[in-house]
C-alpha cells in the first residue's frame, strides 16, 4: 500500500493482492489434496475391514451350508436306501468341498489366532461327525442290500464292530438312523454352530477397533477438508469481487465504448490498460484492412492460384453443414519427384502449375472455389448436384486436357447422394483408392 498525493488516497498493489489470494490458494489446494489422500487412505482401509468381514461371513457360511448339506444326504439316505444321495452326499465332500474352499480363504486372510482355533476346532468337530456318517452309510447300505462295488471307498472301507455285523437288516436301518439323530450326533452339530459364530464374533471383536480408529482418522481429514474448502470458498470470493469491481468491470465499459466508437474511461491504476485502448483506436482501420489481406493470403496456394488446405477444410466443414449430393475427385501428378530431381523445382513447379490449369479448365466452376492444392502434388474438386452417371464425362475431359498439356495426372473420385450420412476421411480414403489404381495403370501405359 501507498499514498497517492495526487488523488489524497491510498492505493493498493493489485499485483500484490492477487498474489497473496493465489499463494493462499494454491496451499489451499496442497491441504486439499493432502487431506484428500489421506482420508481416501483410512477410507479404504474401513472398505477393506468391511470386505474382510463379509468375507470371514462367508466363510462360516460356507462352513455352515457343507456340514447342513452332508447332514442332509446322510440321512436321507439313511431313511429310504437311495444311493443318489449317498452320491450327493460325497459331490458335496469331494468336489463342491464348501468347507475346504472355506479353510483355503481363511488361510489368505489375516486373522486371529483366537479365531482361527474356533473355526479349526468346527473343522476338526466336522470330520468327527463325517466319521460317524460314514459308519451309518456302511449301515444302511448293508440294510438296503447295496454292494460295496457301489459305493465310495470311504464308505466300503469301514469296519463294523463285532456286535454290528450280526444286527438285522431293520436292525442295521434303525441304528444307522439313530446315529444321525442321537444326542451324541447333535452335540457335535451344536460344537459345530458354535465355533462358527465364536469364530464371527472373535473376528468382528479384533476388527471393532481397528474401525472405531479408522473411522476418527476419516472424520478428522473430512473436518480439516471442510475447513480448508471453507477458507477457499472465502479466498475465491474475495478474489471475485476484487477482479470484477476493479478488472472486469473496467473491461467491460471499455469494450462497450469501443463498440460505440467512444474513448474509454479506465481507473487511475490502470494506466497502461487505457494506452493501450487509445492505441487500438488508431489501429482498427488498419488492422480491418490487414485481415483481409491476411485471409486472401492464407485461403491461396501462392503456387498454383487454387484453394489451399485452410480453405479446403473450410469448403468441406460448409458442404457437409449444408449436405447435398456431391463428388470428391482427388489427384495425384505423376513423375513430379522425378522432374524435381533431374530437372530441378523449377520445372517441377511448372509441372504442378499445368495440372493445376488442367484441373481447373475441367471442374473449376464461376464464382465457386471448389479446386484445392492440399499437398506437394496432391489436388482436390468438387462437383455439386450432379449425378454420378456424369462422373466419367469428366474424368474424360480431364485426361484429354492432361495429354493436351503432355503431363500424366492419377484420378480417383467418390460420389455420395447425400454427403452428411459419410465423412471428408471416408470419400477421400475411397477417392485415393481409386486414384492409386488409375496411377498404376499410367504407369503401365508408359
Amino acid at each position: 500500500m501507498r499514498y497517492n498525493i495526487s488523488t489524497g488516497k491510498n492505493q493498493y498493489s493489485m499485483k500484490t493482492i492477487m498474489l497473496i489470494i493465489s499463494a493462499l490458494l494454491m496451499i489451499s489446494c496442497l491441504l486439499v489434496v493432502l487431506y484428500g489422500m489421506r482420508a481416501k487412505v483410512y477410507n479404504e482401509k474401513s472398505i477393506e475391514l468391511s470386505k474382510l468381514h463379509m468375507k470371514y461371513t462367508d466363510i462360516a457360511t460356507s462352513l455352515t451350508d457343507g456340514s447342513h448339506t452332508l447332514t442332509e444326504q446322510v440321512r436321507l439316505f439313511a431313511e429310504t436306501g437311495d444311493i443318489s444321495h449317498l452320491y450327493l452326499y460325497f459331490e458335496e465332500a469331494k468336489v463342491d468341498k464348501h468347507r475346504d474352499k472355506a479353510m483355503e480363504e481363511l488361510a489368505k486372510t489375516s486373522v486371529s489366532m483366537e479365531a482361527a482355533a474356533y473355526i479349526e476346532t468346527s473343522m476338526n468337530y466336522s470330520v468327527k461327525l463325517m466319521n460317524r456318517e460314514y459308519y451309518s452309510m456302511k449301515l444302511a447300505a448293508l440294510a438296503y442290500g447295496i454292494p460295496d462295488s457301489e459305493l465310495p471307498e470311504e464308505v466300503s472301507g469301514v469296519v463294523l464292530k463285532d456286535e454290528d455285523r450280526w444286527l438285522s437288516a431293520e436292525q442295521m436301518k434303525e441304528k444307522a438312523r439313530i446315529m444321525l439323530l442321537d444326542d451324541e450326533y447333535m452335540n457335535t452339530k451344536k460344537l459345530i454352530t458354535d465355533g462358527t459364530s465364536r469364530f464371527l464374533d472373535s473376528a468382528k471383536e479384533n476388527s471393532k477397533n481397528e474401525y472405531i480408529a479408522i473411522t476418527n482418522k476419516v472424520e478428522l481429514y473430512s473436518n480439516a477438508l471442510q475447513l480448508v474448502i471453507a477458507i477457499m470458498f472465502i479466498s475465491i470470493v474475495f478474489m471475485t469481487v476484487i477482479q470484477y469491481k476493479f478488472v472486469i468491470r473496467p473491461i467491460a465499459d471499455a469494450s462497450w465504448s469501443i463498440r460505440k466508437g467512444q474513448r474509454i474511461s479506465m481507473p487511475d491504476f490502470l494506466e497502461e490498460m487505457e494506452a493501450l485502448t487509445t492505441a487500438y483506436n488508431g489501429l482498427l482501420d488498419k488492422n480491418a484492412q490487414l485481415v483481409e489481406e491476411l485471409r486472401e493470403t492464407a485461403e491461396t496456394d501462392s503456387l498454383t492460384g487454387l484453394g489451399n488446405r485452410t480453405s479446403y477444410g473450410d469448403f468441406c466443414n460448409k458442404l457437409f453443414d449444408e449436405g447435398g449430393e456431391a463428388t470428391m475427385f482427388v489427384f495425384d501428378v505423376n513423375d513430379l519427384r522425378k522432374m524435381n530431381n533431374i530437372s530441378g523445382h523449377k520445372d517441377g513447379d511448372k509441372l504442378l502449375k499445368k495440372a493445376a490449369e488442367c484441373i481447373l479448365s475441367v471442374f473449376g466452376k464461376e464464382n465457386e472455389e471448389n479446386c484445392f492444392r492440399i499437398g506437394g502434388d496432391e489436388f482436390v474438386a468438387f462437383v455439386l448436384g450432379e449425378d454420378e452417371s456424369k462422373m466419367p464425362d469428366y474424368v474424360e475431359k480431364f485426361r484429354a486436357k492432361t495429354d493436351q498439356a503432355n503431363i500424366k495426372v492419377a484420378v480417383g473420385y467418390k460420389y455420395e447422394k447425400e454427403v452428411r450420412k459419410t465423412s471428408v476421411y471416408q470419400m477421400f480414403n475411397k477417392a485415393d483408392k481409386m486414384m492409386y489404381i488409375d496411377k498404376a495403370s499410367l504407369k503401365e501405359s508408359e
